[in-house]
């Protein structure tokens, strides 16, 4: 079975990292999936670390967290961005 995982954080590599070990430790063995990151600002320096983690990680960064933030009151408008942005390389 395939499927795609897609998630939107801010700055946490240690969420990203759990959450995609943990799929991979407790999956089926017959499940093949692709996690999509959205790095919901410009910072890219845990790309590598994360994406060497599964086989399929696709990394994307997005610039909404850094506009719209929980200073502005726009939080949630931002993170709604970045997963439409993620939801653009789904495979499954």
């Amino acid at each position: 079975m395939k499927i795609s995982v897609i998630c939107v954080t801010y700055k946490d590599a240690k969420l990203i990292k759990y959450l995609i070990k943990s799929f991979e430790k407790f999956k089926p063995e017959h499940f093949q999936i692709q996690y999509v990151i959205v790095e919901n600002s410009n910072d890219t320096k845990y790309k590598e670390s994360v994406t060497s983690i599964a086989d399929d990680v696709v990394y994307l960064n997005v610039p909404y967290g850094e506009k719209f933030n929980t200073l502005n009151g726009k939080s949630a408008l931002g993170h709604g961005m970045a997963y439409e942005e993620g939801k653009k390389y789904l495979k499954y």
